[in-house]
């Protein structure tokens, strides 16, 4: 019971595409297990007038019928959503067995063996045959399609002339019957075929947009370097005709070279720091935007966004940028959280990135001073006194070791020591991921390592885990240096 109430609620969690889908299949399913009752109905009430064995035929094509109407259904809805082929053997055999019902029906008739209703056989047959013929891709095709089993049952029925039974009447009333199971066909497919196209849409703009940027920067980057480097080799290859000849005029058109490289540098740089820089709380309303636009709630808990530092804002900026990305393109989101945080955490420095501290970190670092010289140690450095010798020996040791463990960013064991200050936080949630944990990790995106990278330039990290209830969690952490600790890193880069 838990299990189930757990698989509902992973499903409640699902996408409305899904659901819709979802919902569609069941309507349909339903209309087509209708035909299951209408027969079970008849041969009830032929039960006094038609003996065992008409019976069983009749329940026999019947049966047939209905296994028929399901696969075809399920296959000719996949065709009309551009999911597979059309199946014309099926469909062929379909209406084959359908002329099949009719004909029997006329000859329950003949014989005697059913009453004046009889033409509830003649009707139903044709009724449910018209819910798969009206799938096809031609609506006009589709009803000349249904109308052949109709047609042929009124000719027969005519030709019989049963007593009691108005042709008016039958004709409208089958008529009536194929208009509503095939317009629910129809309908259901159409709207769940409008869906599918919008989330293809959805999916082609946010691969346009990336490509629109590719080109963008592209083209800034052609713009900047493209004359510039025209204009170093033609200078180049005159300084060196100029030098060739012995003039001293060569020098002067290195220097007017190396002058315009450095230039071309700075242009590059500016264009670089205008792509690279993404602001956070741009960021934050333009993922909310384009979410919503899609179709997914988000939610945004308002956070210290305009107290951090500016390194640690594009940082998390980008994070949301490539986050939303992800959304949009590697999931089937309802809804979607976003919230920024900063808090006092306990952090570990080093080369191989930054990470809430452990016992372990402590006792790795305890250990690790009080090994002894390794092998790379110098004669110098063996000479040096005593203590700092054993400490200088110790520090290449752990660098060493730190180096050469290779952990993936974000790991508690990263740094050297642990050290106490605010953080920064920035966790994403979203629901619809469907599979397995590693479907969803390779759904992630490639760009998750690109982040990692640039988190790890301003000592973050990154953590991108799927849930169990079909979620996916995507955390930043940055630690936020003191006033002072960046007023002193912006003197230095100076």
């Amino acid at each position: 019971m838990q299990q189930a109430l757990s698989a509902l609620k992973r499903y409640r969690r699902t996408s409305s595409r899904i659901h819709l889908r979802h919902y569609t299949y069941f309507g349909v399913y339903m209309i087509c297990a209708t035909e299951a009752w209408v027969l079970g109905v008849w041969v009830f009430a032929i039960r006094d007038m038609a003996e065992p064995p008409v019976r069983l035929l009749l329940v026999a094509v019947g049966c047939v019928h209905l296994w028929l109407l399901f696969t075809t259904t399920f296959h000719t809805l996949r065709s009309y959503l551009g999911e597979g082929k059309w199946p014309d053997r099926r469909f062929a055999l379909f209406l084959a067995v359908t002329l099949v019902g009719v004909a029997l029906g006329l000859v329950l008739i003949a014989t005697g063996r059913t009453g004046e209703n009889a033409v509830v056989v003649l009707t139903w047959f044709p009724i449910f045959f018209s819910g798969p013929a009206m799938m096809l891709s031609s609506l006009w095709r589709g009803m000349a399609v249904t109308a052949v089993p109709l047609v042929v049952a009124w000719l027969s029925i005519a030709a019989l002339d049963p007593p009691g039974v108005s042709m008016a009447q039958w004709v409208l009333f089958s008529v009536s019957g194929c208009v509503f199971v095939g317009s629910m066909f129809r309908t259901s497919s159409w709207v769940l075929k409008i869906v599918e196209e919008l989330h293809q849409a959805r999916e082609t703009q946010a691969r346009l947009a990336v490509a629109e940027e590719r080109l963008r920067f592209g083209r800034d980057m052609h713009d900047v370097l493209g004359r510039n480097l025209s204009v170093i080799a033609l200078k180049s290859e005159l300084a060196v005709q100029l030098s060739q000849r012995g003039s001293a005029a060569a020098t002067e058109q290195m220097a007017e070279v190396q002058q315009i490289a450095r230039e071309s540098q700075q242009e590059m740089r500016a264009v670089l720091r205008g792509y690279r820089e993404a602001d956070l709380t741009a960021e934050i309303a333009g993922a909310r935007g384009v979410l919503e636009a899609a179709g997914i709630r988000c939610t945004v808990t308002p956070g210290p966004t305009a107290k951090l530092p500016e390194e640690v804002a594009t940082a998390l900026g980008w994070v949301v940028r490539e986050g939303a990305t992800n959304v949009l393109r590697h999931s089937e989101a309802a809804r979607c959280s976003l919230r920024v945080e900063l808090r006092e955490e306990a952090v570990t420095v080093g080369t191989g990135g930054t990470g809430p501290a452990g016992p372990e970190d402590a006792a790795e670092a305890a250990g690790t001073a009080e090994a002894a010289p390794s092998e790379g140690t110098t004669p110098a450095e063996e000479a040096a006194s005593g203590s700092g010798g054993l400490r200088l020996a110790s520090l290449r040791q752990l660098g060493t070791r730190i180096g050469a463990v290779g952990r993936p960013a974000g790991a508690s064991r990263a740094g050297v020591g642990a050290t106490g200050g605010p953080v920064a936080v920035l966790i994403m949630e979203n629901n619809g991921v469907a599979g397995s944990a590693r479907d969803a990790r390779r759904r992630a995106g490639s760009g998750l390592a690109g982040l990692r990278e640039r988190l790890g330039a301003v000592g973050g990290t990154l953590t991108a885990e799927p849930g169990s209830d079909g979620t996916f969690l995507l955390t930043a952490r940055v630690p936020c240096p003191p006033a002072g600790e960046r007023e002193r890193s912006d003197e230095g880069t100076q």
